[in-house]
């Protein structure tokens, strides 16, 4: 598996790995958007073993030194591969080498693996933003990660 910045090429597996995850899926003029953004890297997970399939892919913003994590999301089929982890640690080391000190994400409260994965890379509980989510309506848990500046 590689993690590499994805390529605009790459939209219509971004595009069914996003609607194979989410209730409420971003847009392909949502992910263009991400695309043409100069704070925006969207990056993908490419399995070489599978004919160089996209496995899953991320998005991470940032402004000085914050960064949010967009979305992040693995394809059901290769799931439980430590695939989101792959493209986590890609995510926190080059938003760290870019100056990010905090990473922001929000997190839908049932998404049990999700929050597993946050939990476990250090992200803490902020707060709550009640009935953020639609399809079912829920809470978002807003989290953070802080690592120290160089």
């Amino acid at each position: 598996m590689t993690i590499l910045h994805a390529e605009p090429s790459m939209l219509p597996d971004i595009l069914d790995i996003e609607n194979e995850a989410f209730t409420c899926p971003w847009s392909e003029k949502s992910f263009e958007e991400a695309f043409a953004s100069p704070n925006i890297t969207v990056f993908a997970a490419v399995d070489e073993t599978d004919g160089n399939t996209l496995a899953g892919f991320a998005c991470l913003m940032w402004y000085g030194d914050e960064g949010e994590i967009l979305n992040i999301a693995v394809r059901t089929s290769a799931r439980k591969n430590g695939i989101g982890q792959r493209l986590m640690d890609a995510m926190l080391t080059e938003g760290a080498a870019d100056g990010v000190c905090d990473f922001y994400l929000e997190v839908r409260e049932s998404n049990a693996a999700a929050r597993h994965l946050y939990d476990k890379n250090g992200f803490e509980i902020l707060g709550i933003r009640k009935r953020y989510y639609s399809k079912p309506v829920e809470n978002a848990v807003i989290m953070r990660k802080t690592i120290a500046a160089d």
